[in-house]
């Protein structure tokens, strides 16, 4: 049976492939040692965050992951493949990376203050664990393209081939929460398609952001 193709829409038709949720955290070079704090299904931050990945998944065919801010790093809380059999499983749920590191944690790192970026670059060595692709003039370059984007790319920082797209999400004083992120196999994620594919992450993003900000609000009254 032949693969998609790399567009959005296959024989004029939008590409809606079924989506297959992860039942168990995969692995790549190992697993993850840090457990993700679980998610309170029934709210409604628990059903959005289900709702744009799943959305997203179906959209485009790649995996979409939704992670969340936990102190200085990203966590992966919630992972739905898309149809395309091929995936990345760099993330899955649970894992953990820096901020700064893999798409979400850039999506994240860009958009906080520029005090909070220059303490966090100030304190922390990424080169130690992940190498000179994450020294700070790298990271740094990545920060300013991602403001200038909207969305931001790990070009196969963490395992070659493996690439993704990540969009911010923002809590209540548009303060970064988190991150939706694509990713995929680097023959799908090239420059004729990030286009398309992070215009439905900031849409998706956007919708996110605004629906935890209204729950929010609403929980204030």
């Amino acid at each position: 049976m032949a693969a998609p193709d790399d567009g959005l829409r296959r024989g004029g038709q939008p590409l809606r492939p079924r989506v297959r949720r992860r039942a168990q955290p995969g692995a790549w070079l190992g697993r993850g040692t840090c457990s993700a704090r679980p998610l309170r299904t029934g709210t409604t931050s628990a059903r959005s965050r289900t709702h744009g990945s799943r959305h997203l998944a179906e959209e485009t065919g790649e995996s979409a992951i939704f992670s969340a801010v936990r102190g200085d790093e990203t966590v992966c809380l919630l992972r739905e493949d898309g149809a395309f059999p091929i995936r990345s499983h760099v993330l899955y749920e649970g894992v953990r990376f820096p901020l700064g590191v893999v798409s979400a944690g850039i999506a994240v790192l860009a958009f906080l203050p520029d005090r909070e970026i220059d303490q966090f670059l100030a304190t922390h060595d990424l080169t130690e664990t992940y190498g000179q692709t994450h020294a700070e003039p790298e990271i740094r370059r990545r920060l300013e393209k991602t403001r200038q984007c909207g969305w931001s790319l790990n070009a196969g920082h963490i395992v070659p081939g493996s690439w993704g797209m990540a969009a911010t999400v923002f809590g209540p004083g548009e303060r970064p929460v988190g991150a939706l992120t694509l990713t995929g196999i680097e023959t799908r994620m090239g420059a004729e398609r990030q286009p398309a594919l992070g215009a439905l992450l900031l849409k998706s993003a956007h919708t996110l952001s605004s629906e935890l900000q209204r729950s929010r609000k609403m929980k204030e009254r």
